[in-house]
């Protein structure tokens, strides 16, 4: 996975790891995205009270695991010891709340699959820099948000680690490349079904790489034809098999 190439195939990656069939955000999650062929894990940061960047989408804890309160308000050690698994079903009992480290290690382990940070707490950006910065497998990894500043923050720790502006959803009618370049971002996240084939060559000849979201099967011919570089799925399996089916000639 490298995060520097443009229009060499669409790559497809697992939004919150397999979230449509393990609990998101969980390293059951990510580790059967990896099985399943997907070429990168999405994940969500935010800060715990101590300052650790931790696994997890929502600023609540309720909705995905036994845990209640906002969750910068818990120390790294608290929010490790929650379930974060249970909620998906009695076969994820016990699944906990990663920390960015735990994931990295994990990632090291791997061969080939890489990940999108989603920067989505003040002073994430440059945390996530730092540590991308110092990994082994950085070329593997990029920095996603929809906040300019926490890019911008990112960008000035770590110059070299690809950073994506995810586009806010109300603003249909955004100059995408003016507002990549705002962010100081080396590609946008977009939907799909927002973009034609002469936005994605505009953003490709200003250097920029396409993400188009998240999708499920049906959408994939229309991503295909567009020239997207990048999907999310909840379930990239099916997605994935499609993809080296279509490699494969079929």
């Amino acid at each position: 996975m490298r995060w520097d190439a443009l229009a060499v195939g669409l790559r497809v990656g697992g939004h919150r790891g397999a979230s449509a069939v393990a609990p998101e955000n969980t390293m059951a999650s990510f580790r059967l995205a990896a099985a399943a062929g997907a070429d990168y894990i999405e994940l969500d940061v935010q800060l715990s009270a101590d300052g650790e960047p931790m696994v997890y989408h929502d600023e609540t804890l309720e909705r995905t695991s036994d845990g209640e309160g906002r969750l910068d308000r818990m120390g790294a050690a608290e929010l490790e010891r929650l379930d974060a698994g249970s909620w998906f079903g009695p076969r994820f009992q016990g699944e906990r709340i990663p920390g960015v480290t735990e994931v990295l290690t994990w990632l090291e382990e791997q061969h080939a699959i890489g990940a999108t940070f989603e920067a989505k707490g003040a002073g994430t950006g440059a945390r996530l820099a730092t540590m991308i910065a110092a990994s082994p497998v950085a070329p593997r990894l990029s920095i996603c948000s929809f906040d300019v500043l926490e890019l911008r923050a990112a960008a000035a720790v770590g110059p070299g680690i690809a950073r994506i502006l995810i586009v806010d959803r109300d603003d249909r009618n955004a100059d995408l490349v003016a507002a990549a370049r705002d962010a100081d971002a080396s590609g946008v996240n977009v939907p799909w079904d927002w973009l034609d084939a002469g936005a994605v060559a505009r953003l490709h000849a200003a250097g920029l790489l396409v993400a188009g979201g998240t999708i499920g099967l049906d959408a994939l011919p229309r991503c295909l034809s567009l020239g997207i570089d990048l999907v999310d799925s909840n379930d990239p399996g099916p997605i994935a098999t499609a993809l080296r089916s279509l490699g494969d000639g079929a």
